[in-house]
Parts: C-alpha cells; sequence; structure tokens
C-alpha cells in the first residue's frame, strides 16, 4: 500500500478523498502518482475502501442541534404531564369535596322506631300491617312501622 519511492502512503490518499490534504506539494506529488498506470490498481482499491467506509458510517448529525431538540421535547412533555396530573387533582379534590358536603348536608333519614314492651306478662300486640306478635314478660321488640 505504500510506494516508497514516491512516500504514497494510504493515509495520504484517504486525507485528499475526504478533502483533508492541505499542503500543495504532498497533492501535486499525489496528483503524479495517480497518474502512473503501475498505481491505478492500488489507487482503486483504496477508493473501493475508502467509498464502503463512508457508505457504512453513520450519518454525521449537529449533536448540539440534536440535545437542543431533545431538550425541548422532554420540556414540553413535562408541561404536559404538568397539566395532566393538575387536573386529575382538581378534579379528585372536587369530588371528595362534594361527597362530605352530601353526606353532611343531606336530610336526616333515620327512620322513626316503634318500640313494644311486655313487662310483667305474656303480651300480644297488634302491628299497622295486621300481623300479630307476642311477647314473653320482660321482653322488648324494636320496629320501624314505615318499613310494614
Amino acid at each position: 500500500m505504500q510506494d516508497h519511492k514516491d512516500h504514497i502512503t494510504e493515509e495520504l490518499i484517504i486525507q485528499y478523498l475526504n478533502g483533508d490534504l492541505s499542503d500543495e506539494n504532498k497533492a501535486k506529488e499525489l496528483g503524479e502518482w495517480l497518474e502512473r498506470p503501475e498505481n491505478l490498481h492500488e489507487a482503486r482499491s483504496i477508493y473501493k475502501t475508502w467509498e464502503l467506509t463512508i457508505l457504512a458510517a453513520p450519518p454525521r448529525k449537529n449533536i448540539d442541534e440534536a440535545f437542543a431538540r431533545l431538550k425541548e421535547h422532554m420540556a414540553f412533555n413535562k408541561n404536559q404531564e404538568s397539566k395532566s396530573i393538575s387536573f386529575w387533582w382538581y378534579a379528585a379534590a372536587s369530588i371528595t369535596i362534594i361527597s362530605v358536603l352530601i353526606y353532611f348536608l343531606r336530610p336526616n333519614e333515620k327512620p322513626e322506631m316503634s318500640t313494644l314492651i311486655a313487662n310483667q306478662r305474656v303480651q300480644e300486640f297488634k302491628l299497622g300491617d295486621g300481623t300479630t306478635i307476642t311477647l314473653n314478660e320482660q321482653s322488648t321488640i324494636l320496629y320501624s312501622p314505615e318499613e310494614l
């Protein structure tokens, strides 16, 4: 890969192909080396290798630009997430407050209860729906007339 007479190396050829060869004398030497037919095969081989390397390499991107876009995207998502969380927080708080208010402000709906007591003897009682209840002495029964 190296022609010892002309000091043309593979590295020099690759610099030329990449556009990084700034030394005009070396560029002129390389031009003369490429004009000789005996160097054509080696030059083509180096060119094919360089071309395959370029095709296989991932495309270069501006890292700063990509990082800035990523930060912008993350900030946007954070704002969206924050809005979503605050919405659900307010919704849960509202439901809790409404539930507590309904519980404490609803009318007292306890049914009226009636008590039947048989103190000293067995007694029979007739309820509003026509049911007859017999209680032993010293017995008590508590019932809701509305449910009968």
